[in-house]
């Protein structure tokens, strides 16, 4: 599977899938289960934002080989004071198993997440990754 997928760099126009599954998939995370839709969205898309936006970031894309604007995942990274950060990682369902995950992390190591799912809990154990949400408010 992994012969299929290309990682590219993150484009302008990946903003509104990144942002959408970002927020829907983060939402049954046990940060944001209690928080009521309304107010989740409004204020996590603000952080979601001003993440992507700050120069610091690197987000990585895992797209079709076929079609490049095809996206299959991605993994948002930045260095804050010195922290290898993955704030989040995502890969379409379709995708789960399939290596997508793990060749994003072997681009870039991160050591800590600011961001934990239930599904992501495995991701950050087999990554060996620190949760740490304050790096969310920095």
């Amino acid at each position: 599977m992994e012969e299929s997928i290309v990682i590219r760099e993150y484009r302008l126009d990946d903003r509104p899938f990144v942002l959408n599954s970002w927020l829907k998939s983060y939402k049954d995370s046990l940060f944001a289960t209690e928080v009521r839709d309304n107010i989740y969205y409004k204020w996590h898309s603000e952080i979601i934002h001003r993440i992507l936006e700050r120069g610091t970031t690197k987000t990585l894309i895992a797209a079709s080989k076929e079609d490049s604007d095809v996206i299959v995942g991605y993994l948002v990274t930045e260095k804050i004071r010195g922290y290898d950060i993955a704030h989040y990682v995502y890969v379409k369902r379709a995708f789960n198993g399939l290596g997508v995950c793990k060749l994003l992390f072997q681009l870039y190591r991160p050591k800590y997440t600011s961001h934990m799912t239930r599904a992501g809990r495995s991701i950050a154990e087999k990554a060996g990754l620190i949760y740490v949400p304050y790096f969310l408010f920095i």
